[in-house]
């Protein structure tokens, strides 16, 4: 089963990239979707997103990550080289479900998903675009 070992943050002309690297064999489904209010798995509630939109990425077939880097707190990510993600908030694992929330500013326009892969890692990236992109 695969491993989430990251979540990062990055701009690359002119998107925004949330890239989630993945190590191990095994296929990983993932959902992509807004939502109103953040709702965490596992019983952690609602959570604040900053931003004003959401949406709610989730990979499922996911591994138990090392024991030594899961929290039991949601981490939350931001870079001041973004222009249209505000913050990202990593949930700690749910069974085998990796749950994050991505904050949008206004200008957000257009999102995707691809992968790619980075030596024996697969990364599923996020790209958002604004107006106009």
């Amino acid at each position: 089963m695969p491993t989430l070992v990251e979540v990062a943050l990055e701009e690359m002309n002119g998107r925004d990239q949330i890239v989630y690297t993945l190590d191990g064999q095994g296929t990983v489904s993932w959902t992509l979707r807004p939502v109103a209010v953040a709702i965490a798995y596992g019983g952690r509630g609602v959570q604040h997103v900053a931003g004003s939109s959401v949406i709610q990425v989730d990979l499922a077939g996911v591994g138990p990550p090392p024991v030594e880097s899961e929290a039991d707190d949601p981490r939350r990510l931001v870079s001041a080289e973004l222009e249209h993600v505000v913050e990202v908030i990593e949930m700690p694992r749910s069974d085998s479900v990796a749950q994050s929330f991505v904050g949008l500013r206004q200008n957000a326009s257009n999102v995707e998903v691809h992968h790619r892969t980075d030596g024996e890692r697969v990364q599923l990236v996020v790209a958002v675009e604004g107006e106009g992109a």
